[in-house]
Parts: C-alpha cells; sequence; structure tokens
C-alpha cells in the first residue's frame, strides 16, 4: 500500500473490514487501499516522539506529512521529498525554503499540540478526580 497512514485509521479501518460502522472516529479506514483500488495518501499525517529528550538528553521531535513532503521540526528543522529520498536522508530545508517555511505546516503543529494537551488535561483531571473523590479517600 503507497502513501502515509496515522495510526488513528487503524481503528476506522479494522472496523470497516469487519463490516462494522466507525463513525465519531479519527482516522479514515484504508480498506480500499488495502484492495489496491486506491491510495493510502490522502490526509496530513503527524507523528511525534520523545525518546530523544527521555533518553538521551536530546530534544524531542515533532513532524507532518502531507503527500510529498515531511517537515520534521527539530532544533534544526528537516524537509524531505518522500517521492524521491523514502530514507529520508537528504535535507531539503535550506534548499526549498518555500516549502520548509511555508504556513501549511503550522496549523498541523498547533492542531496537534492542542490534542496532545487536550489528552494529558484530561489525564491530568481523571487523576486529580480519583485522587481527591470521597470514594477514593474512603479506600484509604
Amino acid at each position: 500500500m503507497a502513501g502515509t497512514v496515522a495510526q488513528a485509521d487503524l481503528a476506522p479501518t479494522l472496523l470497516d473490514l469487519a463490516g462494522l460502522k466507525s463513525e465519531g472516529l479519527d482516522g479514515v479506514s484504508l480498506r480500499e487501499a488495502l484492495a489496491g483500488a486506491g491510495s493510502a495518501a490522502g490526509h496530513p499525517v503527524y507523528s511525534e516522539t520523545f525518546y530523544p529528550r527521555y533518553h538521551l538528553g536530546w530534544s524531542e521531535l515533532f513532524a507532518a506529512t502531507d503527500g510529498r513532503y515531511r517537515y520534521v521540526r527539530a532544533p534544526r528543522p528537516e524537509l524531505f521529498d518522500l517521492s524521491s529520498d523514502k530514507a529520508e536522508q537528504r535535507n531539503l530545508a535550506g534548499e526549498r525554503t518555500n516549502v520548509a517555511g511555508s504556513p501549511k505546516w503550522i496549523p498541523l503543529m498547533w492542531a496537534a499540540l492542542h490534542v496532545v494537551k487536550a489528552s494529558v488535561s484530561l489525564s491530568f483531571a481523571r487523576y486529580t478526580i480519583q485522587m481527591t473523590s470521597p470514594v477514593a479517600a474512603s479506600r484509604k
């Protein structure tokens, strides 16, 4: 299957393959792409890793892949043309400043950041509620 897929596409794809509806989920079904009737490319994909920060003391990395290009927000920005450099060996950020500096990457990064922040806030709120609820307190 050609194209970039998001982890959020897995649940809709599995549900679709099982003949079940996937309404209300993030992501899209890749059933047609798996059958060879299309490409997985079609929507931007956000990715991140905190591994370098937690295990190596380096910076975390954030990336957005939109069709042909992958932009990586790192201490030194990176831009890769996936159509000619699938192994991401040649950083084009300095050469293709019109693409690397494009405002199109900003909403992708901000949208993903807000989703992550909301998820963390929700997890923290659940933890706080558990720790402060009278039921939780009576169990101690």
